[in-house]
Parts: C-alpha cells; sequence; structure tokens
C-alpha cells in the first residue's frame, strides 16, 4: 500500500497525517507552532516531531509539507535538506498555500483564500499558482485573525486617547489578554506573537454580534478588504465562473466575519462560485505531488510559493 506525509504547519499549530492513496487519514499528530518566519528553529522542530510520529514501518512515497513562512525559498529548501537527511525519502516542503488549494480544487482552477492566523489568497489556472497577500501582518495579510486583532486593539487605544466610552470593548480585551489595565495591555502587546494577539478575531466577533459598534466596523472593513483582494485575483486570473473555497479560523469559526465577508464577495463576483464548505489542508498532498510528478525538475522552484 502506498503512502504519503502531508503537513499543514500554520502559525498556531503543525498537524501531520499519513495518507493512503484514497486519501484516507491512517495516523494523524499535533505539536505546536510551523511558522518558519515567526520562528524557524521552533518550527523545524516541530514539524520534524510531527513527522516522526505519523512515520510508517514501510517507507512513504513522499512527504509535503505546506508551512506558513515557506514562501521564502531558503526557508523551504533548509527544511528540506533537514528532512531528506533526517527521513531518507523526498521531501518538498512549500507554502501552506498550494497545499490547501489542491485539496479544495485537485486539478481544477479557481481559488482559494485562507484566513486563519494568518492569510493568503491562492489562485491556480493550468497547473500554476499564483497567490496575493500572505505578506505577514506588518505587510498585508488581509482579514486574517492577525490582522483583526491589531485593528482591535488600534480601535481601543484610538478611544482611551478620544477619552470615549468603550466599556464593553475594553472589558472584552482585558478579559482576553488577562490583563487589568491599558499598561498590563501594551507590555502584553509588544511582548507576545501575532498567534497570541489573533485571538482576539474572536473577541471581535462575539462583539459584533451582540451589536458594539469599534468591534463591527474592524470586522466589516477586514471582510471588505479579504474580499477586494480575492476579486482582484479572481479577475486577474481571468476567471469568470470558476470556485472560491475557504479556508481558516477566521471564515470558519466567526459567524459575523463569515457573513460579512460572503456579503461582500458576491457583490463583486456575482457569477463566481462561493463554495464556504470547510477545506482540510492536509488531504491536498496526493493531488500536489502527482503535479510536482508530472513536471521538470527544473519547474519545481515554482512550486515555492
Amino acid at each position: 500500500m502506498k503512502t504519503i506525509l502531508s503537513v499543514d504547519a500554520g502559525g498556531t499549530k503543525t498537524r501531520c497525517v499519513l495518507l493512503n492513496e484514497e486519501n484516507r487519514i491512517l495516523k494523524e499528530a499535533l505539536t505546536g507552532c510551523g511558522n518558519l518566519t515567526l520562528d524557524f528553529a521552533e518550527g523545524k522542530k516541530n514539524i520534524t516531531e510531527a513527522l516522526k510520529q505519523c512515520m510508517p514501518d514501510a517507507m512513504p512515497e513522499a512527504m509535503v509539507v505546506g508551512a506558513a513562512g515557506a514562501g521564502s525559498a531558503s526557508y523551504a529548501e533548509e527544511l528540506e535538506v533537514h528532512l531528506k537527511k533526517a527521513f531518507g525519502i523526498p521531501a518538498h516542503v512549500i507554502s501552506d498555500g498550494p497545499l490547501a488549494i489542491y485539496s479544495a480544487l485537485g486539478e481544477k482552477d479557481g481559488i482559494l483564500v485562507i484566513s486563519g492566523t494568518g492569510s493568503v489568497i491562492q489562485g491556480k489556472k493550468n497547473g500554476t499558482l499564483e497567490r496575493c497577500g500572505g505578506w505577514g501582518h506588518l505587510l498585508g495579510e488581509y482579514g486574517s485573525g492577525a490582522n483583526i486583532g491589531y485593528k482591535l486593539l488600534t480601535v481601543l487605544v484610538q478611544c482611551i486617547d478620544l477619552g470615549e466610552n468603550a466599556v464593553e470593548l475594553e472589558n472584552a480585551v482585558y478579559h482576553a489578554l488577562g490583563v487589568t489595565d491599558w499598561r498590563e495591555m501594551v507590555a502584553y502587546v509588544y511582548s507576545h506573537p501575532k498567534a497570541d494577539i489573533a485571538k482576539l478575531a474572536a473577541v471581535a466577533d462575539t462583539l459584533a454580534q451582540s451589536g458594539e459598534g469599534h468591534a463591527k466596523s474592524v470586522l466589516i472593513a477586514e471582510a471588505h478588504a479579504l474580499a477586494g483582494w480575492t476579486a482582484g485575483l479572481y479577475r486577474r486570473l481571468g476567471f469568470t465562473t470558476e470556485e472560491i473555497h475557504t479556508v481558516g479560523g477566521c471564515i470558519g469559526h466567526l459567524p459575523y466575519f463569515r457573513m460579512k465577508y460572503a456579503d461582500f464577495l458576491r457583490e463583486a463576483l456575482p457569477d463566481a462560485v462561493l463554495c464556504m464548505e470547510p477545506v482540510d489542508p492536509v488531504l491536498g498532498a496526493w493531488a500536489y505531488w502527482r503535479q510536482v510528478m508530472s513536471i521538470s525538475p527544473d519547474c519545481k522552484e515554482d512550486y515555492h510559493v
């Protein structure tokens, strides 16, 4: 029986599965953060450990690792060298976008929007991958949990500066961060990674559902930006009726944000097919591996995106 190892490594957790050729999960392991840009050493350690836990007795065909932050070719290549040496089988390290898009679309053309701790919009046309966003929270992660969290904090400090009453927002943020005042909040923000700030996205969504105006404005703005950039990549690729799939905690678990994103996207692309059903990124390994096997080795670098 042929098998393949598939890893989805994000800013919060790393998930590895062993798949048979029918895409059935035979083994599964969870470890910590696998974002290579946030902490390469930690990401490498967690990815390696997850692979060890899933390694079968018989040698698998390959391992495909979709890791946030692997868009830098140097990160991808360094981790590939390490994994090939550690396990002695072909290793392909790509960003988390391509793995998820092959899970959602298989051989079809279309778009996948990832909105979790970070975000990226991935397009696939004739086997070629294009992306939009995914630049990190400092440069451009439209509609990501981190972006929502930082924007919510920015709104709160603006309310404090203006002497505006925002007790509901203030209490919710302080409770979520485990702090008691703005001084402790500032210390927390500047001493914690973006994955910790991203948990405020759920706070924003809960507040928005209850009618809190500041949270609603943040989520509407982020949903509008994510939908706008999604539509931009869709048009750039010349799509008309292709599918748009979504994955990630923000779209999957934040009802208010999800609703606003879908509304904005349907307004911008009325003929597109919006598929909001959950996508499991680890199930894209076989489709990606077969695509890689069908191209020449010289083309492989095109898939380090």
